[in-house]
């Protein structure tokens, strides 16, 4: 799942959709599900 500066908290979590917050992914994540988090 991937956080970028540029996401929003409403897509879906892709690379291409990403969320904007990582507490958003925190929220929803599942144990061990892997983290991106981007910088653009």
């Amino acid at each position: 799942m991937f956080v970028s500066p540029n996401g929003n908290d409403k897509n879906i979590g892709s690379k291409q959709k990403p969320f904007k917050t990582i507490q958003k992914e925190v929220n929803i994540a599942n144990s061990g599900t892997k983290i991106y988090v981007r910088n653009e």
